[in-house]
This record gives structure tokens, C-alpha cells and sequence, in this order.
């Protein structure tokens, strides 16, 4: 069995209401950004006999349908098996986040 290593990001927006999302800086398209550039990043960083897992197993920013949260939040495994995890599954959550108003990695 290999080891992994457990990533928790938070994204930090403006919240608001779903009618004026003008006003929200809404923090899942972020998330969504992170989830894909994670899958990417292992089809394009890794080499194709290197097995690497990664797993976004948790997104979550919000319970009401017309509410847009203040904050996001994912949480993933990564399980590489040449390359450290902090280098190669930080990366993609770190330059997404920073596009978003306020961020937090």
C-alpha cells in the first residue's frame, strides 16, 4: 500500500446573495479551477509508468440554493510515488487560489 498525503485548501471569497452575484466573489469557481488543474497536472507533470492517485474526494461552500458563501473548501489525497507531494500536489491549489479575491492555501 502506498502513502499519501491528505491537502485541505480554503478559498475565500465575498459572500452574497444568488440574485446580485455582482456583489459575491464567489469561491467555487476557484475550487473547480483546483480540482481540474490537479487532474491535469497528473496527466501532464507525471510520467505515464509513474503511478500517481489523486483524489478530490470533498468540495464543499454552501447549503442554500440562493446563497453564494463566503468560503470554499476541498479536500484531497495525493499519492504520488517519485515525486514529494508538497511539490507536485500544492502547486495547481496555490496559483487558482490567487486569482480569486482573497486567498488562502
Amino acid at each position: 500500500m502506498a502513502s499519501s498525503d491528505v491537502a485541505k485548501v480554503r478559498v475565500v471569497g465575498r459572500g452574497g446573495h444568488g440574485s446580485t452575484p455582482q456583489r459575491a466573489a464567489d469561491p467555487v469557481p476557484a475550487l473547480a479551477e483546483i480540482t481540474t488543474a490537479l487532474q491535469t497536472m497528473v496527466t501532464r507533470r507525471f510520467d505515464v509508468q509513474d503511478p500517481v492517485v489523486v483524489t478530490v474526494g470533498l468540495l464543499q461552500a454552501g447549503t442554500i440554493a440562493n446563497v453564494i458563501r463566503r468560503r470554499g473548501a476541498s479536500r484531497r489525497r495525493c499519492a504520488p510515488s517519485r515525486t514529494p507531494p508538497a511539490t507536485g500536489c500544492s502547486r495547481p491549489s496555490r496559483g487558482s487560489s490567487r486569482a480569486s479575491p482573497r486567498h488562502t492555501a
